[in-house]
């Protein structure tokens, strides 16, 4: 009347074997942590010189008021928009 299922401990499975050498852990590991440090190094520096760049930045031009006359105007970095 029931029937007799075999317990699992004797059901063996197999787990396949991976197909490519970076699932293994050994080896490109180092490379990988050292182009990783390489590049986050790179943002923060290139990061840092934008900012520098941004906020010392000075530009002044020249509005004619009148013909032979030009009133010198700073641009400052609060006055752009664009970065709002």
């Amino acid at each position: 009347m029931a029937s007799v299922i075999p317990p699992h401990s004797t059901i063996s499975v197999k787990s396949p074997e991976p197909d490519y050498k970076g699932s293994t852990g050994t080896g490109d590991v180092k490379n990988h942590v050292a182009v990783d440090v390489v590049l986050r190094v790179m943002l923060f520096a290139t990061s840092l010189i934008g900012i520098i760049v941004m906020v010392t930045s000075k530009q002044t031009k020249l509005i004619p008021i009148a013909p032979g006359m030009a009133l010198p105007m700073a641009a400052e970095f609060n006055q752009s928009p664009a970065f709002m």
